[in-house]
């Protein structure tokens, strides 16, 4: 029991001293408009964390996509960089025999989330990368 209370209050502690820097939570969703969520005013969709998340964060009204498919607008997002810039232009075709499919995002391009790891930010992509392969093609 001592040993679990040492513990609580250490954890307890380390959080009080957190640091104040703002977290990251961006979330890419493949052909949802404006108005495909509750929080934006669609009464038709059940959207409850979504609206929590931008009720208790920010939440951005005038956004541009540099691309109007997945791989040139995660390129475009990621980097800051037209996708054409970024070496995509096109979706990332999933078939080896597709000239897409040997595309990708350059290994020169930093991503934001680079910076944000230089700034010891903690980083993490969950879901649907897009942006080739690092494998052997």
């Amino acid at each position: 029991m001592k040993r679990r209370l040492c513990l609580l209050l250490l954890l307890s502690a380390s959080l009080a001293e957190a640091d104040d820097r703002p977290n990251f939570v961006i979330i890419m969703v493949d052909d949802m408009g404006y108005a495909g969520v509750r929080c934006f005013g669609n009464p038709y969709f059940k959207t409850p964390e979504i609206d929590r998340l931008a009720a208790e964060g920010m939440r951005l009204t005038d956004f541009h996509s540099s691309g109007t498919v997945c791989s040139p607008t995660r390129a475009g997002l990621l980097t800051g960089r037209y996708q054409q810039r970024a070496g995509i232009e096109a979706v990332i075709h999933p078939v080896r025999e597709h000239p897409e499919h040997r595309k990708g995002l350059q290994k020169t391009e930093v991503t934001f989330a680079e910076l944000l790891q230089s700034a010891d930010y903690t980083t993490a992509l969950i879901g649907k990368w897009h942006q080739g392969s690092q494998g052997e093609l």
